[in-house]
C-alpha cells in the first residue's frame, strides 16, 4: 500500500501505535503519518525496536477485546474494516489445533502474506499456539 491508503486506514481504525520493518514499511507509515492527519497515532516503531519486549498474552485479556482489523480490497469503495476479537480468533486456533492434531512438532510455513486472515490464523498464530509454553 502506499501511503494514502495506510493513511486512510490508520484514520479510519484510530490505530494508536504502529509497528513497520526497517525498509519500505517503516518508511510508508512515516510517509502516511506526516502532517499530522492521523491524530490518534501516538507511537510509531520499528519492529527492532520492540523485538523482545513483554507483551500481554490474549489470555489477559477480554474476550471481546480487538485483535485485528483486516481491510477489505474496497472493490466498491473505500477499504472497509472487518474487526476480529482475541475470542474469535483463539476458536478458530483451537478447531484448527483439535481437527488436525496439530503438536509441538509439527513445522508450518506461511507461502501467502500474512494480511489474509487465514493465512494469520492458518500460520503464525496456530503453530506459535501449540508451542508448550505459548498461551494462545
Amino acid at each position: 500500500l502506499g501511503p494514502s491508503e495506510v493513511r486512510y486506514q490508520l484514520q479510519n481504525s484510530g490505530a494508536r501505535v504502529a509497528l513497520g520493518d526497517l525498509g519500505s514499511s517503516l518508511e510508508t507509515l512515516q510517509a502516511a503519518a506526516k502532517g499530522g492527519e492521523t491524530p490518534d497515532l501516538e507511537h510509531l516503531f520499528a519492529l527492532e525496536q520492540v523485538r523482545g519486549q513483554p507483551v500481554a498474552a490474549a489470555s489477559d485479556l477480554p474476550a471481546d477485546a480487538l485483535a485485528t482489523i483486516f481491510y477489505t480490497s474496497g472493490t466498491t469503495g473505500v477499504p472497509k474494516g472487518a474487526a476480529h476479537t482475541h475470542h474469535a480468533l483463539a476458536t478458530q486456533v483451537a478447531v484448527l489445533v483439535d481437527r488436525y492434531s496439530y503438536t509441538e512438532d509439527d513445522v508450518f510455513i506461511s507461502v501467502l502474506p500474512i494480511y489474509l486472515l487465514s493465512i494469520l490464523v492458518l500460520g503464525p498464530i496456530t503453530s506459535v499456539s501449540t508451542r508448550g509454553d505459548a498461551t494462545a
